[in-house]
């Protein structure tokens, strides 16, 4: 059956956990820069040793197995540590927007048992005074303060466990959080992380806000394969974001389509592998850059970690609108008022996602987490074995239809 074929194989779960990973990066090439930006530079094996001390603090400070931690930062290596630091000790981090208004981060929060927000003094008043807030303090004191976790046993973490949080929109329009566990990631990073061409070689621009989900592409999967996060400030990406690109030799960039519309390849000739985000593009523009830049197309949700599917946007005979294969997931169209009736292809329906990638769940929302992930339809269990047969799939709510290119 085609429709079987487009779809499989599927990847196996990987219970591994995204710190392990980095770690293994931090092994095999210590000295390697792992962070660089116009300010500071960090390696691997600084990255490990800083987060560890990190961990070692929050573990000291009550974060416990399960926890959520919220962090707040400016671009900078402390959010990056931060993350890795969390992860550490058994806890799972959530990226907090400054710019979003009170009412709604005080939602969010309201949501979790939160024991503290991490933040830097940028945003120190910016969060509901009821929650105790850790400023910590600048990178050259953490690096002066490295001894002090020399000894330290890190907590025994699952790849079972909850490695990140991000808020989204359900099919309700309420905003809910979406837990995704270390083995979801890692199951994913082995077969999106090729896809999207990055690997040990990768000089990835940290684009995106770090509570967008893109960051996690920037930032988690750059470091799981031993790539660098080249990582203007603020300002260098509103003003100078041409000379950030060329100046820290970036080689990967995941960028909204207006950018290429308004430069020339030639601009930016370390370029040499673009994700492009937003409003499609005409075929004129992907000819120009085409001859320089690999371009690639993409989908993802919250619910799943990392792009469910990337696509050549050369490649593909459907133009601009073609989020390619599924990269480490099938990609289903059913009927959108019920998941038992597989579309034909050529059929639009409803995209439905198979994969370890899908999430656990969305936070204290039983009925909202069991209409979006649901149980294999009657169609898919012959093809299922006998362990997989209680798996949950994702219903996206987004609209599509299978080609033969994808």
């Amino acid at each position: 059956d085609q429709l079987v074929q487009q779809n499989r194989p599927l990847p196996p779960t990987v219970n591994l956990c995204i710190h392990a990973e980095i770690e293994r990066q931090a092994r095999i090439n210590p000295s390697k820069v792992a962070f660089t930006s116009s300010e500071e530079e960090m390696t691997y094996d600084a990255l490990s040793r800083l987060s560890d001390l990190v961990a070692y603090d929050l573990v000291d400070r009550g974060v416990d197995e399960e926890d959520i931690v919220p962090l707040c930062f400016d671009k900078s290596p402390l959010m990056i540590i931060f993350m890795l630091a969390v992860m550490k000790a058994g806890a799972a981090f959530l990226a907090l927007d400054p710019e979003q208004p009170l009412s709604h981060t005080e939602a969010m929060l309201h949501e979790m048992d939160v024991k503290m927000i991490v933040t830097s003094e940028t945003f120190r008043y910016s969060f509901p005074s009821d929650y105790p807030v850790l400023v910590p303090p600048s990178l050259p004191l953490l690096v002066g303060q490295l001894g002090l976790a020399s000894d330290w046993v890190a907590p025994s973490v699952s790849p079972q466990n909850a490695a990140f949080c991000s808020f989204t929109r359900t099919s309700t329009g309420k905003p809910a959080g979406v837990i995704i566990e270390h083995r979801s990631f890692v199951s994913g990073l082995f077969w999106n992380a090729p896809a999207q061409m990055l690997n040990e070689n990768s000089r990835v621009l940290q684009f995106a806000e770090y509570w967008h989900d893109a960051c996690i592409t920037e930032v988690l999967t750059t470091l799981c394969v031993g790539g660098t996060i080249c990582s203007p400030n603020e300002d260098e990406l509103q003003e100078f974001l041409v000379e950030s690109i060329n100046v820290m030799k970036v080689n990967w960039a995941a960028l909204p389509t207006f950018f290429i519309s308004n430069i020339q390849p030639t601009e930016v000739p370390t370029l040499e592998t673009m994700v492009l985000v937003g409003e499609p593009v005409s075929k004129e523009i992907i000819e120009a850059w085409s001859q320089d830049v690999v371009l690639l197309s993409k989908y993802a949700v919250s619910e799943c970690s990392g792009p469910t599917s990337v696509g050549s946007m050369v490649e593909s005979d459907s133009g601009t609108l073609n989020i390619g294969r599924g990269a480490g997931a099938a990609l289903w169209i059913v009927d959108v008022n019920n998941v038992h009736i597989l579309m034909p292809i050529g059929e639009q329906g409803e995209i439905l996602i198979e994969s370890p990638t899908v999430g656990r769940g969305y936070i204290n929302s039983l009925e909202t987490t069991d209409t979006a992930f649901v149980k294999a339809p009657i169609w898919l269990q012959p093809i299922l074995s006998l362990g997989q047969k209680g798996k949950r799939l994702f219903r996206t709510g987004d609209l599509g239809r299978l080609n033969s290119d994808g």
